[in-house]
């Protein structure tokens, strides 16, 4: 891939390539006041790359359950490093969960997902003083 396409990343400022880097806007606000506190000048509206995503979503997650129970536990320890390194900790319970879902409950999950999406869309829409999908225009 040719420089002038490469992304930089507005936490490490590295150049990336596009499939490797998330919009801003895509990471939760949880996870956003983790990367401002380290990153002042970052904001939603910049880039982060994955690896630099999954640092902080392992950070967050270590802090949930030091808040919770105090201390990790070595299983809890091992599952914060396979974030922060992006592994994939359940490929095969989640294969073998999808071979036993009907395909009723694989459709509600879909209408599920459907549905949260089109509520964020609302909200970011509304929050720009537009009007989100499904709102009709009272009269």
């Amino acid at each position: 891939m040719s420089e002038e396409a490469k992304v930089i990343c507005g936490v490490c400022k590295l150049a990336k390539d596009p499939d490797d880097v998330v919009p801003g806007q895509a990471v939760r606000a949880s996870i956003t006041e983790l990367i401002r506190k380290d990153h002042p000048d970052w904001n939603p509206e910049s880039p982060i790359c994955r690896d630099d995503l999954n640092r902080y979503r392992a950070q967050y997650v270590q802090g949930v359950l030091e808040a919770e129970k105090g201390d990790l536990s070595v299983i809890e320890a091992e599952v914060v490093e396979s974030l922060r390194e992006g592994d994939v900790l359940t490929r095969d319970v989640n294969q073998e969960f999808e071979e036993k879902r009907t395909l009723g409950q694989r459709l509600l999950e879909i209408q599920e997902i459907q549905t949260e999406l089109m509520g964020e869309l609302s909200e970011k829409l509304q929050a720009r003083g537009l009007r989100g999908p499904g709102d009709r225009k009272e009269p």
